[in-house]
């Protein structure tokens, strides 16, 4: 594959006038123009970049205040819990998300700094009647210096950059605090390793959820119910393979199952519990052979007189005396 990159573009195209001219000294217009072509060719495509990456922050952005407004309110039956879980993972879905801004190549501190100010809105006031858009490219004077200083203490909070020394603010003290707490406890703080887009999160969902049946299939062949356990591997395999194809990271694949593999060998699991059930239920029964000839009850006759279980394999039996 060729890189089509900017400097990769200039080199071929010296190269060639190079290999056209060897004893020239001085670039000639037409080549200068074919540069200058390339050059702004590169910036319209970085312009681009930009603007999609501008699009897909403010979906998401969109997406998690619409997931904040539906989990705002316990459901009718919804536990404590449950809920309290919810909010959680939404919260680490918020973080992702910001670690994701500043981590998107394209986008300045001014717009890194509005687009965590967005989010930061549609996930304290999540109303749906009130979409939290991003502002980018703010206007200079305030609102450019307050879309910078947003984005400087994110960074510092998130670990992406440290405070420096003599700075007295508040904010920037705490930001600076917090971020030396998460790495006293990273696993506090951890998270989802990785931010995903909805497809992504959905193709994770169904991978887990085709996970946990194969390894309770799994747990179930060991017992000797394994009628389904090639039904369950081919949807293994094939949620697997569509977590691939849509650019899932590996890393964020292995946690999920490792995570599936260790509440499925976890004791209170169902399959762990059904699997310690029937071993108890086997080991009541005892052995399946055949018990020895000798204890075999006594057979009858035709004549329905009992015969000794030492004489019922015989092929002549004495008659009675009378």
């Amino acid at each position: 594959m060729s890189d089509t990159s900017l400097d990769a573009v200039i080199a071929e195209i010296i190269a060639q006038w190079r290999t056209e001219n060897p004893t020239a000294h001085q670039i000639p217009r037409a080549v200068r123009k074919e540069l200058s072509r390339a050059v702004r060719e590169d910036s319209q495509l970085q312009r681009m970049d930009t603007e999609i990456a501008r699009s897909q922050i403010g979906l998401e952005i969109l997406h998690h205040q619409r997931d904040m407004a539906a989990a705002s309110r316990r459901a009718p039956g919804q536990g404590e819990a449950e809920w309290a879980a919810t909010q959680q993972r939404l919260a680490a879905s918020a973080e992702a998300l910001e670690r994701h801004i500043h981590s998107v190549h394209g986008l300045n501190a001014e717009d890194r700094g509005s687009a965590v100010a967005a989010l930061r809105r549609a996930h304290r006031d999540p109303s749906p009647t009130a979409p939290h858009r991003v502002e980018w490219a703010p206007a200079a004077g305030r609102p450019s210096l307050a879309a910078r200083v947003v984005e400087r203490i994110s960074a510092i909070r998130l670990g992406f950059a440290v405070a420096t020394r003599g700075v007295k603010s508040p904010m920037f003290v705490a930001a600076q605090a917090e971020a030396t707490q998460r790495t006293a406890e990273p696993a506090a703080h951890s998270g989802t390793p990785d931010w995903l887009t909805p497809a992504q999160s959905a193709a994770v969902a169904d991978l887990t959820a085709a996970a946990q049946r194969y390894e309770t299939t799994s747990e179930l062949a060991r017992n000797g119910e394994s009628a389904y356990l090639a039904v369950a591997l081919d949807d293994f395999n094939g949620a697997l393979e569509r977590a691939r194809q849509i650019g899932i990271p590996s890393q964020r694949l292995d946690h999920e199952l490792a995570e599936v593999h260790r509440r499925a060998m976890a004791p209170a699991a169902p399959a762990a519990q059904f699997a310690r059930m029937t071993q108890r239920v086997r080991a009541a029964a005892g052995p399946l052979t055949p018990p020895p000839r000798a204890t075999t009850p006594a057979s009858t006759t035709q004549t329905g007189v009992p015969v000794p279980a030492a004489a019922a394999g015989q092929t002549h039996i004495p008659r009675r005396t009378r």
